[in-house]
């Protein structure tokens, strides 16, 4: 919970120090002023659908779409800016990981795969591909199985199961 609070608080601090919060800000800033400026045209136009109201609608909608399209681009930033953070961190703990001893994957349990037996998945998800009737499969402590060839090189650089990273 306390990483998540860290996560948050940086996509906060970059969210408000873009320049698309900088814009919306100055867009809602005209928009009231438009606003007012509007109140104005309508109480001193002596005919209610008078220049004054068209101008002040068409004022009010232009800042309107303004502003949304400016809060789309944010969003769509953000979404980008997020997905960079979360893949930087998963990189960082790759990175960091302690690879596994030669003793420990030597000891991991390994198993013949048999179509339907119960308490395998079903997917090497290294590889990408279905198990075979008969694959030697190690089991990892989490319960998570993978054809032994393709999950001894990713223990060599992270003692991590790929699922449970």
């Amino acid at each position: 919970a306390h990483a998540a609070g860290r996560h948050c608080g940086a996509l906060v601090q970059v969210a408000t120090a873009s320049i698309a919060w900088k814009v919306s800000g100055i867009l809602a800033n005209v928009q009231y002023f438009w606003l007012v400026l509007g109140a104005l045209w309508c109480h001193r136009s002596r005919d209610a659908g008078g220049e004054g109201v068209r101008r002040f609608i068409g004022a009010i909608v232009a800042f309107t779409l303004l502003r949304a399209v400016a809060l789309l681009v944010a969003t769509w930033y953000f979404r980008g800016v997020g997905d960079r953070m979360r893949r930087e961190r998963s990189q960082d703990a790759f990175d960091k990981a302690t690879p596994a001893t030669r003793r420990q994957i030597a000891a991991l349990p390994r198993e013949r795969f048999a179509a339907g037996a119960e308490g395998f998945n079903t997917r090497c998800v290294v590889c990408i591909a279905d198990f075979d009737e008969g694959d030697e499969l190690a089991r990892l402590p989490c319960a998570h199985s993978f054809h032994c060839q393709c999950i001894e090189p990713w223990l060599r650089k992270n003692n991590r199961c790929p699922l449970c990273m």
